[in-house]
């Protein structure tokens, strides 16, 4: 029942990019989750949108998998400097309590129109994705102010019967576990319940080299130790939303990334009960190219468990072998 990341499932202009035959080849995979970005392509969530989506999700469940619904800064977009919006009013800069505009419109406009049409079909929400990424590298950082608020209007909005997922923390970050958390204690009324069910994490170590169980308790141990020092963490597992490695282009390269999955899937399993480990995601299905945003040129991205053709690497075989619990 573990998961994967199978990449856009819509274009920006509202392409549907997943369909039976994707589908199939992840169940063949052995993987029973997938995490899917609601993305909108077009200037509100409209009936059309909501339903290609729906559509999607019904393939995804006839193939017996379950699908964790991410909502994130793709989902409402307003302008080209969002993360000026997202982050108004936040304690850490202004004194504020961490509400903003953009957070009202994200989640009434955004994240609402979705959970009325499919939230019964989700096994999960996460709400935001990699929000600790640094101000200056990634548009996606959210004030933990900011964040803790956020975390709080989805939980009063959305059926209980829909879990909360927090977006997944990059690398570990212990400062912003624990800076997310007082902030919610101090600004959002965080006190006898957190409003978030599972806590979301992204795991990208020893990228140049060949992880190991040491390597890999550091990080997933750390994080379990840094929730359980706040009330109600100790009963919240750990979802790794993401989890790769890339392999380039050469033989040697794919090798390693199979030596890496068969390490992790390996710990994942060992440790699932002791560090309190939810299911974990693989980034990604397939490789893909994207574009530089300094040169402009072509940047290949080898994550995938197939190339950019569908042909399957070593990889491949390493995952149906090793995350089969």
């Amino acid at each position: 029942n573990q998961g994967v990341n199978p990449g856009w499932v819509m274009n920006n202009e509202g392409g549907v990019m997943f369909g039976p035959d994707k589908a199939e080849r992840i169940r063949n995979l052995g993987a029973g989750r997938l995490r899917v970005e609601f993305r909108r392509p077009l200037s509100e969530w409209d009936s059309g949108t909501l339903d290609a989506y729906q559509a999607m999700i019904g393939v995804a469940r006839v193939n017996n998998l379950q699908v964790l619904g991410l909502v994130d800064y793709e989902t409402w977009k307003v302008t080209n400097d969002d993360s000026r919006l997202w982050n108004a009013n936040s304690w850490e800069q202004t004194g504020g309590d961490g509400m903003n505009d953009y957070t009202r419109e994200f989640v009434d406009k955004g994240v609402m129109p979705i959970v009325e049409v499919l939230g019964d079909q989700l096994e999960m929400l996460q709400v935001w994705n990699e929000p600790n990424g640094k101000a200056e590298e990634q548009k996606s950082f959210l004030q933990p102010s900011v964040y803790a608020r956020m975390l709080s209007e989805v939980r009063s909005k959305v059926r209980p019967s829909l879990p909360i997922l927090t977006g997944g923390i990059l690398d570990y970050d212990h400062e912003y576990l624990h800076a997310l958390h007082n902030a919610g204690k101090l600004k959002s009324g965080w006190r006898m319940e957190i409003p978030y069910d599972q806590w979301g994490a992204h795991l990208y170590i020893d990228r140049d080299g060949v992880t190991d169980e040491a390597s890999l308790y550091s990080h997933v141990g750390g994080v379990r130790q840094a929730l359980n020092l706040h009330y109600g963490g100790a009963e919240k597992k750990i979802w790794i939303s993401e989890m790769g490695w890339e392999s380039g282009e050469t033989y040697e390269g794919r090798e390693k990334q199979a030596e890496n999955l068969k390490q992790a899937y390996m710990f994942m399993k060992q440790y699932e009960s002791f560090l309190g480990i939810g299911p974990v995601f693989w980034y990604q299905t397939d490789d893909y190219s994207q574009v530089d945003g300094e040169t402009g040129g072509e940047i290949k991205v080898t994550y995938g468990l197939a190339d950019s053709s569908g042909v399957a690497k070593p990889a491949a075989e390493a995952y149906r072998r090793y995350a089969s619990f």
